[in-house]
């Protein structure tokens, strides 16, 4: 049994554990099983402030711990459909993929964007950032990614807001691009909507690449689920602009990343893209931990590097899943087919739930080494993880890597940097 998990029925009263214990006992639930179905016994206990001992009394239980014809694997799988029919009585439909557009589910809003536009990722408490910036030209996305922190924005649920008066867009992204010369900074657009999706609205991509090529110091990352690429194949570039992929097995495409592309179609995507000339980066994030993940997260590894040459992949970053405390109820309400909620997670320091710390070394020391199986010199890094994670992984780039010089690590409060 999972450490967590243990340590939550250990706080149980004697009779709530007695009965939790029997209930495990009954049902023959091992590792596996125990953690998951415990954590819906917990999750309809609290929301209906009953006793446990109550839930377990339910008939649709007791019945079926009394059938002893049935094999365990299928006892399991009845259980299971059980305790989720009690935890999610009226048992919404996952939503259906969000198409992109004005026509599609998602109303597109057009806005004057009346603050700054570029801005420092804030990065997240007690956790090392990448000193990565970001223009804000959208809100929303058209895709539905169950575990997207967007969610717990009220408004993104119905419209994107594209902010348009690319004027002052333009204007603030020269100065600030004069203002930091020869400091070398990445600056992306995808981190509150999909960079690319979108772009047939907006033509935003166009302009900055082009006005990227005018420089040398700064990279511009466009960062995507989708496959539109093409219209943006014969700039000329001049290598200031990666294309970059957020990836995952196609499991967790089909189940989690609601209406984007297929893996198999992101990476001939950027395949196009480097016949074009353009370097291209992969994201691993969020990376779901389950069984059997090491398998199929390998073979997307496997599938990058068949379609890619090392040397036109500019960097990989790895980050596990995470999200706010406030998203759990968001996702499971939204998304009842999602088994994303059912790891064992605890809250961080910056209140996010994650993967135990043990999980997550392990998860990036293996990614790292599959990567590596490949690339020796791609540069690998770890997003909004501790210190201790990075050590105990062993994440190390060289220092001759050529894109190194990008990546300039501090504290959500900025008092140390770390080279890597």
């Amino acid at each position: 049994m999972y450490p967590r998990t243990q340590e939550k029925i250990n706080r149980l009263s004697v009779p709530e554990r007695k009965a939790v214990l029997l209930f495990l006992e009954q049902f023959r639930l091992g590792f596996n099983y125990s953690r998951e179905f415990i954590d819906y016994l917990f999750d309809i206990a609290r929301r209906d402030n009953i006793l446990m001992a109550n839930v377990l009394r339910d008939e649709a239980i007791t019945s079926l711990a009394e059938n002893v014809k049935l094999p365990h694997g299928r006892k399991a799988d009845l259980l299971r459909a059980v305790l989720r029919r009690i935890r999610y009585p009226s048992k919404p439909s996952p939503p259906s993929p969000l198409p992109e557009g004005e026509g599609g589910k998602k109303r597109i809003a057009r806005a004057l964007q009346k603050g700054n536009w570029i801005k420092r990722c804030p990065g997240t408490k007690k956790h090392i950032c990448c000193n990565y910036y970001v223009i804000g030209n959208a809100i929303g996305c058209p895709f539905n990614c169950t575990y997207c922190y967007l969610h717990a924005y009220v408004n993104s649920a119905r419209e994107i807001t594209i902010y348009n008066n690319y004027d002052a867009l333009f204007a603030e992204l020269k100065e600030f691009l004069r203002q930091n010369a020869g400091v070398h900074l990445r600056i992306g657009t995808g981190e509150f909507s999909d960079s690319l999706a979108l772009d047939k609205h907006t033509g935003l991509s166009k302009q900055l690449i082009e006005l990227f090529a005018g420089q040398n110091d700064h990279l511009l990352e466009l960062k995507t689920k989708s496959v539109a690429v093409d219209h943006l194949l014969n700039l000329d570039h001049r290598g200031q602009t990666v294309f970059a992929w957020s990836v995952n097995p196609e499991r967790i495409v089909k189940t989690e990343e609601l209406g984007t592309e297929a893996l198999k179609n992101r990476i001939a995507a950027a395949k196009r893209c480097v016949a074009a000339g353009y370097s291209v980066a992969f994201h691993f994030d969020p990376i779901i931990f389950y069984a059997g993940w090491e398998r199929e997260y390998q073979a997307v590894v496997d599938l990058i590097f068949a379609s890619i040459p090392a040397d036109k992949v500019a960097w990989i970053s790895l980050g596990a899943l995470r999200y706010p405390l406030a998203l759990k109820d968001i996702i499971e309400e939204k998304f009842p087919h999602s088994r994303i909620t059912l790891g064992e997670l605890d809250a961080g320091p910056d209140k996010k739930l994650r993967y135990f710390e043990p999980i997550r070394i392990e998860i990036f020391s293996k990614m790292q080494n599959f990567i590596r199986a490949y690339a020796k010199e791609v540069y690998i890094y770890l997003c909004m993880e501790s210190e201790m994670v990075w050590e105990g992984a062993g994440i190390r780039n060289g220092n001759d890597n050529e894109y190194a010089k990008y990546f300039k690590f501090r504290s959500s409060d900025g008092h140390y940097i770390m080279h890597v």
